[in-house]
């Protein structure tokens, strides 16, 4: 709100997030997260925007700022996913990317696992880890097709391929 007074805001949920619509046939990878979010800039007809990122988001505007820099006046992010995850390691891999672990994601998703891993990895005051912020974050996994877009969204977010080309960024 203390924003939209000075500009015009807009919030968008990536898709399986939020409100958004959870594809099942999508490939959830960063270039069609980024494709995605320059669709509704070109629907709402904005040409050079700024972001103000958190997680996932801020891979996904740093792709954006790589592939068409003249559409981004601004990018600020707060805890952005642009580099591997170091403490996925070898156990964490071998889970994440195999058979196991897609098929696993469809009851590792409970209200308190959910939890836990918005404390370790996004939320860090547990005070704001309250029922009310569950109540609006369990929907979208619950919904069809919803746990296994968290799924393959987390996948990007641990890695999302930045590593080599995010430090020809200009500033």
């Amino acid at each position: 709100p203390p924003m939209a007074t000075q500009a015009r805001c807009v919030a968008i949920d990536l898709p399986g997030c939020g409100g958004s619509d959870a594809p099942a046939d999508a490939p959830y990878d960063l270039p069609w997260l980024a494709e995605r979010v320059t669709g509704v800039l070109d629907t709402l007809g904005l040409d050079r925007v700024r972001f103000f990122t958190h997680g996932l988001g801020g891979a996904v505007a740093t792709r954006i700022c790589l592939d068409q820099p003249e559409r981004v006046a601004h990018h600020i992010s707060a805890s952005p996913s642009t580099l591997p995850n170091p403490l996925e390691g070898l156990r964490g891999r071998h889970v994440t990317r195999s058979a196991i672990g897609r098929l696993g994601a469809k009851v590792w998703f409970t209200r308190e696992r959910v939890r836990k891993m918005l404390l370790s990895r996004q939320y860090h005051e547990p005070l704001r880890m309250d029922d009310a912020l569950m109540d609006a974050v369990m929907p979208p996994l619950e919904r069809s097709g919803g746990k296994e877009a968290a799924w393959r969204l987390l996948l990007t977010d641990m890695d999302p391929g930045l590593e080599k080309e995010i430090f020809s960024l200009q500033v």
